[in-house]
């Protein structure tokens, strides 16, 4: 077996280790307290880009990617969450790419730990398929993931400054997810890091629940195989109209992104459009 082979073989049994550990300290936990109140719990979100990147293939190419999650929680505390899941995505373009139109689904089992107030830890171990629309392709497969989340707002509320900067607000948000397999393509051991982050300045619309924000944000993945399409960095600069709701918030704007792609050494800069939502239940 290639060293990569041997490297690929390790991980999966270090991510499958990490998460029986987790597992069972929570299963364990949950035992040592009065027993939670099981709740169901979920969320969905989505982002709608055009161009869906700054690569000459999407030229013109709008994409979305809805998500559905729905978890089912077996111990639940102040710090710890140990659940059940599944999950749906709809991924489409304009263009009609094989790979862009599919449908995706999942089951399985996370611990989410909460570090700090703002900082949070998810262990996933699940089973995972997908159908391609166009083709008729179907693949299915076993996927462990590690996933880290911050979040941290801070508010002035210093009524002496012109109105359009009272109320204002700073968002900082970045995110991590580390996964394996890459793809649930037979044979595939290629291991993914995505990541990503985004610094706001929010600004309220007097008389209307409407905000606006300037943003600076980071995305970018790296993988071991060294594919083009997951080796990049993406800094943008944009603005963008927010609709907060109930357990979450819409928003729509445009930026100007730089997309790096250093495997092919291309280098390409392009304004877009995005319009996107969250919602938690």
């Amino acid at each position: 077996m290639s060293w990569d082979g041997l490297a690929a073989v390790a991980v999966h049994r270090i991510f499958l280790a990490v998460v029986l550990v987790l597992t069972l300290a929570g299963m364990a936990q949950s035992q040592s307290r009065p027993k939670d109140k099981v709740t169901w719990y979920g969320f969905t979100s989505g982002t709608l880009r055009f161009p869906n990147s700054n690569q000459q293939a999407d030229e013109g190419n709008l994409f979305t990617e809805p998500l559905f999650f729905l978890g089912y929680a077996l111990h639940d505390s102040d710090r710890t969450r140990l659940s059940l899941f599944t999950h749906a995505i709809l991924s489409l373009d304009s263009q009609g790419k094989s790979f862009n139109n599919v449908d995706k689904g999942g089951i399985g089992l996370r611990y989410r730990w909460k570090v700090s107030r703002a900082f949070s830890l998810t262990f996933n171990a699940r089973y995972d398929w997908s159908r391609q629309r166009k083709t008729g392709r179907k693949f299915s497969g076993r996927r462990l993931s590690i996933d880290a989340f911050y979040y941290k707002a801070w508010f002035d509320q210093d009524r002496r400054k012109p109105f359009l900067l009272q109320g204002r607000s700073t968002v900082f948000r970045a995110y991590a997810n580390l996964y394996t397999p890459g793809s649930l393509t037979p044979d595939d051991n290629n291991v993914v890091l995505s990541f990503g982050g985004e610094l706001a300045e929010r600004f309220p619309i007097k008389d209307s629940k409407f905000r606006w924000a300037l943003f600076a944000d980071l995305t970018g993945s790296w993988d071991a195989d060294g594919n083009n399409y997951n080796n990049k960095l993406v800094p943008a600069l944009g603005a963008k109209l927010e609709y907060p709701i109930k357990g979450g918030s819409l928003f729509a704007g445009a930026r100007l992104r730089t997309d790096w792609r250093w495997i092919r050494g291309t280098f390409d800069t392009a304004p877009g459009l995005i319009v996107g939502w969250y919602k938690a239940f």
